[in-house]
């Protein structure tokens, strides 16, 4: 017998990356593997206070979308700065260079979202290679 779809999602569903700084979290939830998604590749993300997210990156002919659950900080589009918190949308255009600024005192939470299956998404997926997994009682929720 085939294993059920899942539709909705807990934060102790899957695994939770952690960057070797131990500044970043990141978490893939929706993939064709956990729920059968074939267009659509969503998770959390978690950046501690007052750091940089990382280079950033750009995804070539994928859109996304991030949503800010809480905290503040920049979101940088492009090399220019936009100031983000909780209840914000941001969308990044295909192709556009992007990345996260927590200029604040409390960890910066997203939702994230990309029109494209996990399959599809090697640039992201080969990042989390060098990230070790944490057990969800580490995880900044």
């Amino acid at each position: 017998m085939s294993k059920a779809k899942r539709f909705v999602f807990r934060a102790s569903d899957a695994p939770i990356f952690e960057n070797p700084a131990k500044t970043m979290q990141d978490m893939v939830m929706v993939t064709e593997d956990s729920c059968g998604s074939l267009e659509n590749t969503a998770g959390l993300f978690w950046l501690a206070p007052h750091e940089m997210g990382g280079e950033g990156e750009s995804h070539s002919g994928i859109d996304e979308l991030f949503y800010v659950i809480s905290g503040s900080g920049l979101f940088y589009l492009e090399g220019d700065p936009l100031r983000i918190e909780a209840g914000d949308v941001c969308f990044v255009p295909k192709n556009y260079h992007h990345r996260v600024e927590n200029d604040g005192d409390s960890v910066l939470k997203l939702f994230w979202l990309t029109h494209e299956r996990w399959a599809n998404l090697p640039e992201i997926r080969n990042m989390f290679v060098d990230w070790p997994v944490v057990s969800s009682k580490d995880v900044w929720l």
